[in-house]
C-alpha cells in the first residue's frame, strides 16, 4: 500500500456520540477564544509569563 492511497482514504472529521449528525448548539470557536482570553487576563493579573497545563 502506497502513501498516496492512505492519503486518499482520509475522511472529513465529524462529531461522534450523542451529537452525531446534529448541529452544535454553540459556536465552539467563539467559546475557545473566550476561554483563552480569560486565561490570558488571569495570567496578566497574576503576573505570570506561562503556565503548564
Amino acid at each position: 500500500m502506497s502513501i498516496e492511497s492512505i492519503k486518499a482514504a482520509r475522511k472529513a472529521p465529524r462529531q461522534h456520540g450523542a451529537m452525531e449528525y446534529s448541529d452544535c448548539p454553540v459556536d465552539l470557536d467563539v467559546v475557545r477564544k473566550y476561554r483563552l482570553h480569560r486565561l490570558r487576563l488571569e495570567m496578566e493579573r497574576a503576573d505570570v509569563a506561562g503556565l503548564l497545563l
